[in-house]
């Protein structure tokens, strides 16, 4: 399984780290809730988290 580190997550949001570790623990969360089995803590999937980052609004 690809993971994202929190050192990613805060190059790819141009963040600090609590708010990387923020974000990193609200995709956990949301993994978590749905059954998911989960890299250690302060990783998070790479396709998840891409999914989230670069999810596409639809345009009405």
């Amino acid at each position: 399984m690809d993971v994202y580190t929190v050192e990613d997550v805060m190059r790819i949001l141009c963040c600090k780290k609590s708010y990387a570790y923020k974000k990193i623990r609200e995709a956990r969360d949301m993994l978590k809730s749905q059954g998911y089995i989960l890299p250690p803590a302060g990783k998070v999937p790479k396709t998840y988290f891409n999914e989230r980052v670069y999810k596409k609004e639809s345009v009405v």
